[in-house]
């Protein structure tokens, strides 16, 4: 019973391809594979050269990250050594104003070290004399 249905569907299937289907579109299975493997191919070269394409937009964008941070990182250097440079100048004020001071604390000893031995000196006379005097 499967049979008679079966038939003439496949009859009016054969009278359609001839109607619907041109002859470009008839072919050999063997054709139609060919130009599916060609397809694939061609899709496949396809997505690997997107893939490179991908891969050397991705390598720029993270060069470009990096270059950023190291920028970041530079300038960060940057502003460090300028600190350092106005806290060395400021430690090279402090020292050159103590040095001044200490040569003027010296300056004022030397006259005091003088006296000092003046007095000395004419206090061992006074006790000499005062030894004499006895």
């Amino acid at each position: 019973m499967l049979c008679v249905q079966v038939i003439p569907l496949l009859r009016d299937l054969n009278s359609k391809l001839g109607k619907y289907a041109g002859p470009t579109n008839v072919g050999s299975y063997v054709e139609l594979v060919r130009n599916s493997t060609r397809v694939k191919v061609t899709t496949a070269h396809a997505v690997v050269e997107k893939e490179n394409q991908l891969w050397e937009i991705e390598t720029k964008y993270e060069t470009g990250c990096v270059s950023v941070a190291f920028n970041e990182e530079s300038r960060r250097v940057d502003e460090l050594i300028v600190d350092l440079e106005k806290k060395d100048q400021t430690h090279a004020a402090e020292v050159a104003t103590k040095v001044k001071a200490l040569a003027e604390c010296e300056a004022g000893r030397t006259p005091d070290l003088e006296l000092i031995e003046r007095l000395e000196s004419k206090c061992n006379e006074m006790r000499s004399q005062g030894s004499l005097a006895e």
